[in-house]
């Protein structure tokens, strides 16, 4: 009994990968967005309402991918939802107005004015304010790694990301799929891919692009 259920439960694995995979990648594909469509220096993402909100000063359209620099607005008691990783960029920190609480593979540093803080490549860390007033940092990331786009489709694509929950877990596979700008801390890098790439069809039937014209409303 227990061996049928097994080689059931691969039967329809096996068919739902392929089923999958040929319709969502070779004959439905998404096409990826034109450049042109990619955000410029003066965009922003929030509002003064929004617990955060980036203003964007160089982006990776105008930078050819080299540079991504953006005012980082903090409201009192918030943070950046989920502990993440840049793979391949360098996330630097340095706030002009407020206090800013930065943990970095798990260690926490306070900066206030003037500070700045240094993220490598591939390590943790997460943004917190943890005062009654709002916090303003500068934030340069380099190469871009395409991160001012996956601000701008995650802030478009509706979904609520604090908490994440499933829904923002299969839209965060369908964005890291296209830009491979962040990660989840606590997972490996490549597990998350995997799993983008089997969720993949399924996300996209729910309705989860890696790309939206348009602010959609869920």
């Amino acid at each position: 009994m227990a061996k049928r259920v097994f080689l059931s439960a691969l039967l329809v694995l096996c068919v739902y990968l392929g089923a999958g995979t040929l319709l969502h990648y070779v004959i439905f594909p998404q096409p990826s967005p034109d450049v042109s469509s990619f955000p410029s220096a003066g965009d922003s993402v929030g509002d003064s309402s929004s617990a955060e909100r980036f203003v964007f000063r160089t982006t990776t359209r105008e930078t050819e991918g080299n540079r991504f620099a953006f005012d980082f607005f903090l409201q009192p008691g918030a943070s950046v939802p989920v502990e993440h990783v840049h793979a391949n960029q360098e996330e630097r920190f340095e706030v002009i107005e407020g206090t800013l609480a930065v943990t970095v593979a798990g260690e926490e540093t306070l900066l206030k004015p003037g500070d700045v803080a240094v993220v490598p490549p591939g390590i943790a860390h997460q943004a917190f304010n943890r005062t009654d007033t709002e916090m303003h940092a500068l934030v340069d990331v380099r190469p871009s790694g395409n991160l001012d786009m996956f601000f701008v489709q995650l802030e478009r694509s509706g979904v609520n990301m604090n908490p994440p929950g499933l829904p923002g877990a299969l839209q965060f596979f369908r964005f890291q799929q296209e830009y491979e700008a962040s990660y989840a801390a606590g997972l490996p890098i490549w597990t998350q891919k995997a799993l983008a790439f089997v969720l993949a069809p399924t996300a996209r039937l729910l309705g989860y692009q890696h790309y939206y014209a348009e602010p959609v409303t869920r």
